[in-house]
């Protein structure tokens, strides 16, 4: 892992002064320094953290004030949750003092590699995946880690049918689980077989799991150099799924699919409907819960997940008695819908006209109503504790942008002059005068200033320790209901 983060980031200046030692404990020092998680995060996914929000050391060579640091831990925090990529439970003391914490400081790095490869295994990135989805699937519900299963399974058998001969050398079952939890290292050279433009060892060769795993992991390497996440020959035949998922998903990235052409026609734009699905999805992962969603929809078809976060919302609510644990059917799935939707409507949440069977069949609109409805109750429930409702959230908004001397101000939170993003900065300037250099506030005139002021103004909420799940795209577009949130978590 310390290799891979290396390799990411050999350019980027928290590096500057070498790579670390991948068998000391260099990476937890870097990590307790301030620069290297945020570093990672944003070089992964550059729409989760812009880099100017972070504090970086002095030209004169000396370290970050502790305040400084502790900044850093706090906007990455919330930048990784606003993603789905926090440790649950995590606070930014532990990585402050990383040493101290090395279990959750390591675990904190893993999941944010994994979050930045696995980002990349989807049809709008790898159009050539939606050769693998099955009738009727939508692209969003298949999960990456069943998709990296499916691309390895169908180069298997690409190559079996070419070779023949190498079927009768092979156990009778070669497709992978979606768990990628047992020996690939076989399937894995026959895969890279097809996709790589230099043939592999022929699969009929005798030759040692481990030595045909070294084979595959220096093929990799050799052919796509740091975009590969090395790992150790053991790990593709150990049951390892973290570093096999991870492994094959750089794989997948790095050789697409040898080269063919996909068709992305359906799924360019996201709609909606997704960009709101995605954000409560990644509120829902930042309660602590554990709930490890990979679909909003297939996820909440139970029931179970909405009943864990409305416990959340309001402790005892829930009566886990009359909850099928394991629904067999939808008519149970149905049930469990049905009396979540109850205890949404006693939290005082608007639910009318949605019955059990809609959420237990997945049907989008009606299920993203709900998950505003508990989202909404989240914030709520948090501007209850300062005293305030959404009107009182805007007026306070424009006084204090008007008090920074700026005459920006909005009428509703869906106010065209939100998509500047000039507003938010100023308010964050107002709030909190050290958050953000003047000098880094664009006009907002082009379409490429407002997206650098909407990128800045996300990243400088969470490093305000704001709470913030919408992403610039939906600052650009005005939507009301995430400026709100935004506004109020500020």
């Amino acid at each position: 892992m310390v290799s891979h983060i290396n390799n990411v980031l050999r350019d980027a200046p928290v590096l500057s002064g070498g790579p670390m030692n991948p068998l000391g404990n260099d990476v937890l020092h870097k990590v307790a320094d301030g620069e290297l998680l945020g570093s990672l995060l944003a070089t992964s996914d550059p729409d989760a953290l812009d880099l100017r929000a972070l504090n970086t050391a002095p030209l004169d060579g000396s370290d970050l004030s502790p305040e400084a640091q502790l900044e850093n831990h706090t906007l990455l925090v919330n930048a990784a949750a606003s993603v789905g990529a926090a440790v649950p439970m995590i606070h930014e003391t532990q990585l402050l003092y990383a040493p101290q914490h090395k279990q959750v400081a390591l675990q904190q790095a893993y999941n944010i590699i994994k979050h930045g490869l696995l980002s990349k295994i989807n049809v709008m990135t790898q159009p050539h995946l939606a050769a693998l989805l099955a009738d009727g699937e939508k692209p969003g519900q298949v999960p990456p880690e069943a998709l990296l299963s499916r691309w390895i399974n169908k180069h298997v058998d690409d190559y079996l049918r070419q070779h023949p001969q190498d079927r009768r050398r092979l156990p009778t079952e070669v497709a992978v689980s979606e768990t990628l939890d047992g020996d690939i290292s076989t399937q894995l050279a026959m895969a890279l077989h097809q996709v790589a433009k230099e043939p592999m060892l022929s699969v009929g060769n005798s030759i040692l799991p481990t030595a045909r795993a070294k084979q595959v992991v220096d093929h990799a390497i050799a052919a796509a150099g740091p975009k590969i996440f090395a790992v150790a020959p053991s790990d593709l035949t150990q049951p390892r799924p973290r570093m096999q998922q991870c492994f094959v998903a750089s794989v997948v990235d790095a050789f697409g699919d040898g080269g063919e052409e996909g068709e992305l026609d359906t799924y360019e734009e996201e709609t909606n409907d997704a960009a709101e699905g995605r954000v409560f999805k990644n509120w829902a992962a930042s309660l602590g819960l554990k709930l490890n969603m990979k679909d909003l929809y297939a996820d909440s078809c139970t029931g179970i997940v909405l009943l864990k976060v409305m416990e959340r919302l309001q402790p005892g609510s829930v009566d886990w008695s009359r909850v099928k644990g394991s629904p067999k059917n939808r008519y149970e799935k149905g049930d469990n819908c049905e009396y979540a939707l109850g205890v949404a409507r006693k939290l005082g949440c608007k639910v009318v006209g949605i019955q059990g069977s809609d959420i237990a069949e997945g049907n989008e609109k009606l299920l993203l109503a709900v998950w505003w409805q508990l989202m909404r109750k989240d914030l709520l429930q948090f501007l209850d504790e300062l005293d305030m409702d959404s009107a009182h959230v805007l007026a306070w908004a424009n006084a204090r942008v008007l008090s920074a001397g700026c005459d920006v101000q909005l009428s509703k939170f869906g106010d065209p002059a939100v998509k500047s993003g000039v507003f938010l900065l100023e308010l964050m300037r107002a709030v909190a005068p050290l958050a953000i250099r003047e000098d880094l506030i664009k006009p907002g005139i082009t379409e490429l200033e407002r997206q650098l002021n909407a990128k800045l103004a996300i990243s400088t909420a969470h490093k305000m320790g704001a709470r913030v799940f919408c992403g610039w795209q939906d600052i650009l577009e005005a939507r009301p209901k995430l400026v709100l949130s935004m506004i109020a978590a500020v």
